[in-house]
């Protein structure tokens, strides 16, 4: 991977780490609008980092979409539901931030969590695959305390 690839690989980790940031501000906050826009921020930012890392770039979010289906869910690098779990996750936050008759509640912040995770833990390990790849631990550390953050949520008691 060349330098200025790596950059561009980095700085898309590093908006993923402050999606992924926001999200947990706003589940702890109760906001859970801007949780759904918020983990769909931080997974189409590691789709843009893992198209970047292949020399792949996308002009728009249905772009991404389509590009990462055409270059990792085809040849089997990403599961075949990857397609849509980014689909659902994309106009969820569509939704959420353009569509206020549709009400958005912790469930609804529990299932971008979900869905999301998911969706980031199969983007991550398919960018480690690439060779020289900057780290992703800062996201997966967050990904960890979103993970025990809302299972506080959903635990009895």
């Amino acid at each position: 991977m060349d330098k200025l690839t790596r950059a561009r690989v980095a700085l898309k980790l590093e908006q993923l780490d402050s999606k992924l940031t926001s999200f947990l501000a706003n589940f702890q906050a109760r906001n859970p609008r801007e949780c759904a826009a918020s983990m769909y921020f931080a997974v189409f930012h590691a789709a843009e980092s893992l198209l970047y890392a292949k020399g792949i770039e996308a002009t728009s979010h249905k772009a991404v979409a389509g590009l990462l289906a055409l270059h990792f869910v085809r040849p089997g690098t990403l599961p075949h539901e990857t397609s849509a779990k980014f689909s659902a996750l994309m106009a969820g936050r569509h939704d959420a931030d353009y569509n206020e008759a549709i009400p958005f509640g912790t469930e609804d912040a529990l299932a971008a969590a979900a869905t999301g995770s998911a969706l980031l833990a199969d983007l991550l390990r398919a960018l480690d695959d690439v060779s020289g790849a900057p780290s992703s631990s800062a996201a997966r550390k967050l990904i960890a305390r979103i993970a025990k953050t809302v299972s506080r949520k959903t635990s009895p008691g």
